[in-house]
C-alpha cells in the first residue's frame, strides 16, 4: 500500500476475501500474517469470514509506502493452476473517501488507471525424496522429509549397505529420526549412506516405486 500524497492517511480499510479466489472447493487457512509500518494487521483475518486486513485506526504516513504479507495453506487435489487476487481499500482523507482496487505491478506496471488483478500460481506437486538429514536434535533438518502432493500416502523401507532393514512405515509421517527398527531397536543408526524404497499411492488409487540412497550427518 503506497501514500503517494502529501497528508497522513487515517482509518484506511482494506479488505481482501479469499473466498473469491479459491471458491468452496479448495480447502483453504491463513496460518500468518505480518506487517509493516503503522499498518497493523489483524490477528482474526481469515479471508472469508473476516475479510479485513486491517486493525481499526490504522495509519499511513506520507508519501511512504507499507507492507502486508499473508503466508496461506491450500490443501485439496487438482488445485494446481492459475489464480488471480484483488484487494480493495477505502480511504478517508481531506478531499472525502476514496475506495481502490489493488494492481498487479508486474503485469500492470504504468497504467494505474486501469487495474489488473495480481496472478499467482499453484505449481504441480511431485514426490521429492530428500537426499539426506541431520537427527542431531539442532532443530534443523533432523528428520527425513518426503514431500508429495496432498493426500498421497508413503510407505518407505531403508536399508544400510549390507541390505539390513534399518526402517520401515506403512504410512510415512516425515517423523523418522533416524533411530533403527528391528535389530537396531531403539539405537541411533550411525552416520553414512542408506538406500531407500518408497512406495507411493496417489489419491486416484495408483502406485509406482521410488528408489535412491540418503546419507545421514550428525
Amino acid at each position: 500500500v503506497s501514500n503517494n500524497s502529501g497528508e497522513i492517511l487515517n482509518n484506511i480499510v482494506l479488505r481482501d476475501n479469499l473466498y473469491n479466489v479459491f471458491g468452496n472447493n479448495i480447502d483453504f487457512t491463513v496460518v500468518s500474517k505480518s506487517n509493516t509500518g503503522y499498518l497493523n494487521v489483524n490477528p482474526s483475518y481469515n479471508g472469508v469470514t473476516d475479510i479485513n486486513l486491517l486493525n481499526n485506526n490504522v495509519i499511513l504516513l506520507n508519501n511512504k509506502q507499507d507492507t502486508i504479507q499473508l503466508s496461506i495453506l491450500v490443501k485439496g487435489t487438482g488445485i494446481d493452476g492459475n489464480y488471480i487476487n484483488s484487494a480493495n481499500a477505502t480511504v478517508n482523507t481531506n478531499f472525502g473517501t476514496f475506495t481502490i482496487t489493488s494492481n498487479d505491478p508486474i503485469q500492470n506496471p504504468t497504467n494505474t488507471i486501469n487495474r489488473l488483478a495480481t496472478n499467482f500460481v499453484i505449481p504441480k506437486l511431485d514426490v521429492i525424496v530428500a537426499g539426506g538429514f541431520s537427527p542431531n536434535n539442532d532443530g534443523i533438518d533432523d528428520n527425513w522429509i518426503i514431500e508429495r502432493p496432498y493426500g498421497t500416502k508413503i510407505a518407505v523401507r531403508v536399508f544400510n549397505r549390507w541390505g539390513n532393514e534399518v526402517f520401515q512405515s506403512e504410512d510415512y509421517m516425515n517423523d523418522w529420526k533416524g533411530k533403527g527398527q528391528n535389530n537396531f531397536l531403539g539405537t541411533d543408526i550411525p552416520e553414512g549412506t542408506y538406500f531407500y524404497a518408497v512406495t507411493v499411492t496417489t489419491n486416484d488409487q495408483k502406485t509406482y516405486k521410488l528408489s535412491g540412497s540418503l546419507t545421514i550427518v550428525k
